[in-house]
């Protein structure tokens, strides 16, 4: 599968990567068909990420796979995921999130206590999750994480087609 990489200060490249492999019966496989960007990408593109400052305990040392945001199709399910199936279309939220902790129940998914503060995709805070601007991506706690899109939105969405580089990217 491809990924859209950080490699330096305003450049990325389509890079290939290990299809993502179900862990746990918790997890899905999702196929972003809709991402985007945000501010945070724009820092990052811009070199700003990557400077250590003294107040950040983490670094986003390049390369590491962009976006943490998008709408993707389920492609494959853990056997005790049980609130989406393969073929559902679903928001992925940007935070890696177990759902059940105390920070999690409390909305507060950015403090989940089962990964590292901040842990998200698009990023290398928190371990390396990969980002939403691949082909492929893991969501290790699907029924805490995915977000089933009304079913009056699902049937207009397209099925994800991979064409190459997007414009501008």
């Amino acid at each position: 599968m491809r990924e859209l990489t950080y490699v330096a200060r305003d450049t990325v490249e389509w890079r290939e990567a290990p299809d993502p492999r179900l862990r746990s019966d918790e997890e899905a496989i999702v196929a972003p068909v809709a991402a985007t960007s945000c501010d945070v990408d724009t820092a990052i593109l811009a070199g700003h990420a990557t400077q250590r400052q003294p107040h950040i305990q983490y670094s986003m040392d390049p390369p590491f796979a962009l976006s943490h945001e998008c709408v993707a199709r389920v492609t494959e399910t853990g056997d005790a995921v049980t609130t989406v199936a393969p073929g559902d279309l679903v928001v992925v939220p940007w935070s890696i999130n177990c759902g059940t902790c105390e920070n999690c129940r409390a909305g507060l998914t950015a403090h989940c206590t089962a990964v590292p503060h901040m842990a998200m995709y698009g990023a290398p805070i928190g371990g390396s999750w990969g980002g939403l601007f691949s082909d492929l991506v893991r969501v290790p706690w699907a029924d805490a994480m995915l977000v089933l899109l009304p079913a009056s939105t699902r049937s207009s969405w397209p099925r994800p087609v991979t064409t190459g580089p997007c414009p501008g990217a």
